[in-house]
């Protein structure tokens, strides 16, 4: 994130449904394994993986917000991610405007 700033661009961060702060559970690792098993017993496999399509509205809302900021370029936005956090980004980028 530094190393952004450092170049004049603003960054933002933030942790995928179920990982990180947005946890949920007392145990870190219990909250997400949790949400897969509970997507994985459920029949209807486009709920198999819930909390990707979930990220991706957030982060659909969130360039929403940035967009409307006086300090951004709504024609200079982008987005980075890695592993899943790369799928999500992918995912939210391919379907939005």
């Amino acid at each position: 994130m530094e190393s952004f700033a450092n170049k004049g661009v603003a960054a933002i961060a933030i942790d995928a449904r179920y990982h990180g702060e947005r946890n949920g559970a007392r145990n870190k690792a219990e909250g997400y394994t949790e949400a897969i098993t509970r997507a994985w017993q459920d029949p209807d496999p486009r709920r198999e993986h819930p909390w990707f399509y979930d990220t991706c509205w957030d982060l659909w809302r969130l360039v929403d917000v940035l967009q409307k900021r006086d300090d951004i370029d709504p024609n200079r936005i982008g987005m980075l991610g890695t592993s899943m956090g790369g799928i999500q980004t992918w995912l939210a980028a391919s379907v939005d405007e």
